[in-house]
């Protein structure tokens, strides 16, 4: 998300709101894995939410980069649970916002980069596990088939906070409707959040660990996705 040079007063305002509220959630999550025992496996996933997010897709009627990396964020949430999946996505925006920052600095753009993931997030990933009445799949196996419904209730809300938050934010500075903006250039990404969800049941495998074995074969496909 890139920025003019002055925002209007609500503009600031709303990018100070969401930037607060993103860095909350992402020092709760800190807190939360600290105290949990985290498990190895979760590094995996930091790891390739690292290089899929060198392979973001920049959207070409607005300064905005779109992660590709979205089946990581769902795997480590069915995993580890809100705090991982929230801290894996925190990552994602911290990789797009270095490589934007090369061609354009904005420390604002770059802290709203990582927040606005990271509320979208927080926010469904415990709506996730509030609506399945499951635990993190590691702490508590659960039939996948029985909590795909609250998955892809997950999947819209992950998709609609998060692309509302960017599309309010390029409204104001485009001085154009919100739905307008979103209608013209988030709802065919829905696509993509969709075919995460589906991507982390596959690499969550029947064992609810990661199956090492569909990595390889999954990875190249984030590029389509």
């Amino acid at each position: 998300m890139a920025f003019v040079s002055e925002l209007s007063k609500f503009g600031r305002i709303y990018v100070r709101t969401i930037s607060v509220l993103g860095l909350l959630v992402i020092g709760e999550s800190l807190l939360a894995l600290y105290r949990a025992a985290l498990q190895s496996q979760w590094l995996l996933l930091a790891a390739l939410t690292l290089i899929s997010g060198s392979a973001s897709v920049k959207l070409p009627w607005a300064h905005v980069s779109i992660s590709i990396s979205e089946a990581f964020v769902f795997t480590a949430v069915l995993l580890y649970g809100p705090a991982a999946g929230t801290l894996t996505v925190a990552l994602d925006g911290l990789v797009i916002s270095f490589w934007i920052a090369k061609r354009r600095r904005d420390f604002r753009r770059a802290i709203f980069n990582i927040a606005a993931p990271a509320v979208s997030a927080w926010c469904s990933a415990h709506l996730f596990f509030i609506v399945s009445g499951i635990k993190p799949l590691v702490a508590q196996p659960a039939a996948l088939e029985a909590i795909l419904p609250s998955l892809v209730l997950y999947a819209l809300t992950y998709f609609g906070i998060n692309s509302w938050l960017i599309a309010i934010i390029i409204a104001i500075e485009k001085k154009e409707s919100a739905w307008q903006v979103w209608r013209r250039g988030f709802v065919w990404l829905s696509l993509n959040y969709f075919c995460g969800a589906s991507v982390a049941v596959l690499l969550v495998g029947s064992n609810r660990t990661i199956d090492l074995r569909f990595v390889g074969v999954i990875a190249p496909l984030l590029m389509f996705l």
